[in-house]
């Protein structure tokens, strides 16, 4: 089966927010690391490997080279703690929005499809009208799912709800559109997953698109 193609609009939103992220990443290294410490890092780390080509035939010398690149690398691991433990939360929570806008496609018309509820309390689902329910829930009591078959009729972001003790769970299902255009929520502890198929940008993943956006926004920054 070939994979959708969200197409350039995708493309352009990709690297935009791959230029910001960035941006915001370097605003926060600055901001937290002391730049001559991680620049004298770095040149002694280089020094230290170059000791390590120049003398292959000196055991001795290769194991001391070592010993101290290691170390070198430990200090600049503390040297970068602070912003990475302030960034990863907050780029977790980024990439999970990215995968599910970029990584996936608004289910297809008239395919059937599966949707889950990681919750196993779940009793009921409704849906709008755009979207055929076609087979009871069914309970995977290991895993703490609940699933049923559904198939888009028509183009729709209409919403469904399942049915939780003491609650009603609301999330979108999108079919037919463009793209998915949908917020997740890694913390959640009962998440609805309609099986999105996978998705390309311009035929390459949404990633090989954002690092490369990360790397020319690294090279201005640091050209500037």
């Amino acid at each position: 089966m070939i994979e959708p193609d969200l197409g350039g609009a995708a493309l352009v939103s990709v690297l935009a927010i791959s230029a910001l992220s960035t941006f915001l990443a370097l605003v926060v290294f600055r901001r937290f690391t002391n730049r001559e410490a991680l620049r004298s890092t770095a040149n002694l780390m280089a020094a230290h490997l170059l000791e390590c080509i120049l003398f292959l035939d000196e055991p001795r010398l290769v194991l001391r080279a070592q010993g101290q690149l290691i170390r070198a690398n430990l200090r600049l691991s503390r040297l970068i703690a602070l912003p990475i433990a302030l960034l990863i939360i907050p780029f977790w929570f980024l990439f999970a929005q990215l995968e599910a806008n970029f990584g996936r496609a608004p289910l297809a018309l008239g395919e059937p499809s599966v949707l889950t509820v990681r919750n196993d309390g779940a009793t009921q689902l409704s849906a709008p009208p755009e979207i055929a329910i076609e087979t009871p829930a069914v309970r995977n009591v290991s895993g703490k799912e609940v699933t049923w078959r559904i198939r888009p009729l028509k183009p729709t972001s209409g919403p469904v709800r399942i049915t939780l003790p003491g609650r009603v769970l609301t999330a979108s299902v999108r079919a037919g559109h463009r793209v998915v255009a949908t917020i997740v929520n890694p913390f959640a502890k009962a998440t609805v997953d309609p099986h999105y198929p996978s998705a390309t940008v311009l035929h390459h993943d949404w990633f090989s698109w954002y690092l490369a956006a990360c790397a020319l926004t690294g090279l201005l920054w640091w050209a500037r």
